[in-house]
């Protein structure tokens, strides 16, 4: 798994694409493993101004959480960026 470097976090993950049925545009994400195999997921769902990338809030709460055994996924939301399917 590749590590994710973002403003001086280090967070093991990989980029994601996530396929939106009937929709021309997949939302890009960000996929992170927790520290032990749970089969816990947390699903961050950020506001329509916001991207998975940015927030210094979920930074630290990707590393808590993968700390603590959950698999973390955020990604961008309709309209964000390129992602401009509707």
């Amino acid at each position: 798994m590749r590590t994710g470097v973002v403003a001086g976090y280090e967070i093991p993950g990989r980029l994601v694409t996530l396929p939106l049925n009937g929709r021309k545009t997949p939302l890009d994400g960000f996929w992170s493993r927790g520290a032990r195999c749970r089969r816990r997921l947390l699903i961050f769902v950020h506001g329509m101004t916001g991207n998975f990338y940015g927030s210094r809030l979920k930074k630290e709460i990707m590393r808590s959480a993968g700390a603590a055994g959950f698999d973390m996924l955020s990604f961008n939301n309709r309209g964000h960026g390129a992602n401009t399917a509707t």
